[in-house]
């Protein structure tokens, strides 16, 4: 399994700075980054977890991270 929670991709720190100023979070919930980055490399991805697990914010974060980069 590809292990995607990887810190050290240069869109890290967009995502965490969008995670705390935008979202006022401070950390991500189970593998949330682990989808944020999947995505951002361009993987397609299916998430599955129960209701209330934050899937929402993948989706959040990144239309406001791709928003930035068009504009």
């Amino acid at each position: 399994m590809l292990n995607c929670a990887d810190t050290s991709t240069p869109y890290y720190a967009e995502v965490v700075s969008v995670l705390k100023s935008i979202f006022g979070l401070s950390s991500f919930r189970q593998n949330q980054l682990e989808v944020i980055n999947a995505i951002l490399d361009g993987k397609n991805v299916f998430v599955v977890t129960p209701t209330g697990g934050e899937k929402s914010l993948c989706c959040q974060l990144l239309a406001v991270c791709k928003n930035d980069r068009t504009q």
